[in-house]
């Protein structure tokens, strides 16, 4: 059974004529929900957001309800403009900087009687994380899996292990509150290190963290960072286009998951998860 208000069970059951539109929001991992409307109209209201309608638009493949713990799917297409963004990033480099690598998605449908005032309802379709993204210019494929694929993750709940089990920067459980740092690329940035301007702290305070592009042909693309040192930072895997001198970055410091590192690093010891005393095989009796 599917929630919804009663207001909208009123208008679907009185209505002479309804009006339905999907409804997608797409939070990516940086924190930004974006929301698209499948209208003509520019920009509809509902549940307190404004959607934007008109390009890009979005055709998705049916869902099913079943009783017990199945693992819902949906396959989504985006088809896009020429030139269109998704915030800053442009859609035909979407695939290519992974901006929609682990994004949650949200399908709703909502319904109106009058497309200048806020939708009557919204009833809920699916939820899930973006998988694969295939496609190019000037389509996009999305597979997306319902969040109870966690169940099929085959490790316990909680592993015994010196280093800190928390995820940097997790609201939930880590609790170190994020700070970005600006920089700039230097002459003699390549697609795998970034020789970077206005960075004062010492040698590995941003290694094992993140660097996302802000401008410049790497906009919206983010990178680990594999190490820090002289001023210069390594990532993990190549960026798509080579920075030129002036790109703007964000980095944040980088975690080893050492109880010290907790301690003297971020004063966070309190949401340390980590069992640091904990006897290696070789020396376990």
């Amino acid at each position: 059974m599917k929630d919804a208000s009663p207001a909208l069970i009123d208008h679907l059951a009185t209505a002479r004529m309804l009006r339905p539109v999907d409804l997608i929001a797409i939070k990516l991992t940086t924190g930004v929900t974006h929301r698209f409307a499948c209208t003509d109209i520019a920009t509809v209201s509902a549940d307190g957001f404004e959607w934007s309608g008109g390009a890009p638009t979005f055709r998705r493949s049916g869902t099913r309800r079943v009783i017990g713990i199945e693992v819902p799917t949906m396959e989504l297409t985006i088809n896009f403009r020429p030139g269109s963004t998704l915030g800053a990033v442009p859609w035909s480099n979407v695939l290519r900087l992974g901006a929609l690598d682990g994004a949650l998605v949200s399908v709703r449908r909502g319904y109106w009687s009058d497309w200048s005032q806020p939708a009557i309802g919204t009833l809920h379709v699916f939820d899930g994380k973006v998988g694969d993204v295939s496609g190019g210019t000037p389509t996009l494929n999305l597979s997306l899996r319902g969040e109870t694929d966690l169940f099929n993750v085959a490790v316990p709940r909680t592993t015994y292990q010196a280093g800190c089990r928390n995820t940097l920067y997790d609201t939930g459980t880590c609790k170190v509150v994020r700070q970005d740092i600006n920089c700039t690329a230097l002459t003699g940035s390549t697609r795998s290190r970034i020789a970077a301007s206005g960075l004062t702290q010492a040698d590995g305070w941003f290694t094992a963290g993140l660097i996302r592009g802000v401008t410049g042909a790497n906009a919206g693309a983010v990178r680990g960072v594999k190490q820090h040192a002289g001023g210069a930072l390594v990532v993990s895997e190549p960026w798509p286009e080579t920075p030129t001198v002036g790109d703007a970055f964000l980095v944040a410091a980088g975690c080893d998951h050492t109880r010290s590192t907790c301690a003297a690093k971020f004063n966070n010891l309190a949401n340390f998860r980590g069992e640091p005393y904990t006897p290696t095989p070789e020396t376990a009796l």
